[in-house]
């Protein structure tokens, strides 16, 4: 198994690769400091493609968690700051996926590792009533 690992902090990153690597019995993790914006997102991305320690991998999971950095209290926050976190957050979740699955399909020839699960789309399946 190999893990790309991202994150803000390289060197809270750069701990948690190290101890993972110690803690695991086995596999490939590389870590790759980034953050939410949209062009470091997509060079992250091309870093981890090129990456030689995942050079016959293949993408098969990609999780997104980003933790709001607000420390004010709720009630406290503002509408205007409010939605300033959310567009950063909500962004860099849309870019994330969307570099995620343009490797995953660079990689799986042109469709994901769930193109395959039965059940995943029941869109276009003989019998399927749209609705349903």
């Amino acid at each position: 198994m190999a893990v790309a690992l991202l994150a803000r902090n390289k060197d809270a990153l750069d701990a948690l690769a190290s101890e993972l690597r110690t803690s695991s019995s086995g596999g490939i993790l590389q870590p790759f400091a980034t953050n939410t914006n949209p062009d470091r997102l997509k060079a992250t991305f091309a870093q981890i493609a090129a990456e030689p320690a995942f050079k016959d991998l293949k993408l098969t999971l990609a999780i997104y968690h980003v933790r709001n950095a607000a420390r004010k209290p709720f009630l406290e926050e503002t509408p205007e700051a409010f939605n300033e976190t959310m567009q950063t957050y909500t962004t860099g979740a849309v870019v994330f996926a969307q570099e995620a699955l343009k490797l995953m399909y660079a990689q799986h020839g042109g469709q994901t590792p769930l193109a395959e699960t039965a059940g995943v789309c029941a869109h276009g399946r003989p019998g399927h009533r749209q609705g349903a």
